[in-house]
């Protein structure tokens, strides 16, 4: 008896999609990273620590301003949990721009 599989269903599904996700309160995380372990995209705004299928979790400044502490992977459904005080953040931030006013 001969197997003959149809593989077409597999290409025509979606690639991870973390918007429909459980809160972080839910989550089962991977694995814990200090945000001092990360690397930081100063032009991207970005933290980013390398995951085991080989793409990278990332986390922006903001998500973290927010208080949230999930970092994910868009290539794969790990999602890792980022440690860090409030405290920390601001010490490890550049500081913002000075604005400068135009006359009229």
């Amino acid at each position: 008896m001969a197997v003959n599989p149809d593989w077409s269903a597999l290409t025509k599904m979606p690639m991870a999609d973390h918007d429909d996700l459980p809160e972080q309160e839910e989550l089962c995380f991977y694995d814990e990273v200090d945000l001092d372990e990360m690397d930081y995209d100063e032009g991207e705004g970005l933290f980013t620590y390398m995951c085991p299928c080989g793409d990278l979790f990332s986390i922006s400044e903001e998500e973290l301003a927010a208080g949230q502490e999930a970092a994910y992977c868009p290539s794969c459904t790990l999602v890792l949990r980022v440690m860090y005080q409030q405290e920390d953040l601001e010490e490890m931030l550049p500081p913002p721009a000075p604005t400068v006013e135009v006359a009229a």
